[in-house]
């Protein structure tokens, strides 16, 4: 048995389906800790495929670990006074997806 693997977002074209959901169950026959670092799409995704209480179960006896993320990372891209660009590492969130909604 491998010892942990961690899931983010696989297939960033489909928000209502950003991860391979039998992947994901692979995983967790093979791996003794799966994590899934959750967006809002990620944690719908899991509520609508798996069912509210299946998901409640995988958790509670430790088969799955869900960590949820309010803020993304990414690279904004400016201009200096002389025009030349440069780009800067940055995290952001969205009003919209806080973890109380």
């Amino acid at each position: 048995m491998f010892k942990s693997i961690t899931f983010r977002d696989q297939n960033k074209e489909n928000a209502t389906k950003p991860i391979d959901i039998g992947m994901l169950f692979e995983c967790m026959l093979f791996y003794e800790n799966t994590n899934v670092i959750a967006t809002e799409g990620i944690l719908n995704q899991l509520l609508v495929d798996i069912g509210i209480d299946n998901l409640i179960a995988l958790t509670e006896e430790g088969f799955l670990k869900i960590i949820y993320t309010e803020s993304f990372t990414g690279i904004k891209t400016e201009k200096n006074s002389v025009g030349t660009e440069f780009h800067l590492p940055v995290i952001f969130s969205s009003q919209q997806h806080l973890f109380q909604d």
